[in-house]
């Protein structure tokens, strides 16, 4: 598994830490956890209780985030949008996650240039 993204949110005291990472498949993983304290390394917390986790394709991510509707329906997921929200839900295993809209839009953003980038390395 690859990290890609990490984003710390401190809501009323309380760190929550959004992650986005990819695995040998190239199927891309959403956590949301809660932090309890710092890691050993300088500026990093460390996820100390996972709240909820998501696999997507990518061809689905896509799909939701150039939708601009607010409740879909794409392949294996539901979506609901809000202004600063997008909770996804799978079909396939009942799992969901709410995931804040910037942190979902910079995750894609690189996730979108890494494969641009295998495509011109692959031709």
């Amino acid at each position: 598994m690859i990290n890609i993204f990490s984003q710390i949110l401190n809501k009323n005291g309380t760190d929550f830490i959004y992650d986005c990472s990819i695995d040998d498949n190239d199927i891309t993983c959403f956590t949301h956890g809660l932090s309890y304290g710092k890691s050993n390394m300088s500026n990093v917390s460390s996820m100390s209780e996972i709240l909820s986790t998501l696999n997507i394709d990518f061809p689905s991510l896509r799909e939701i985030m150039i939708s601009e509707e607010e409740n879909i329906e794409i392949k294996n997921y539901i979506v609901k949008k809000n202004p600063e929200y997008i909770r996804i839900y799978s079909k396939i295993n009942s799992n969901s996650i709410l995931l804040p809209k910037k942190f979902l839009k910079d995750s894609y953003d690189i996730l979108k240039n890494m494969w641009i980038e295998d495509e011109k390395t692959e031709n």
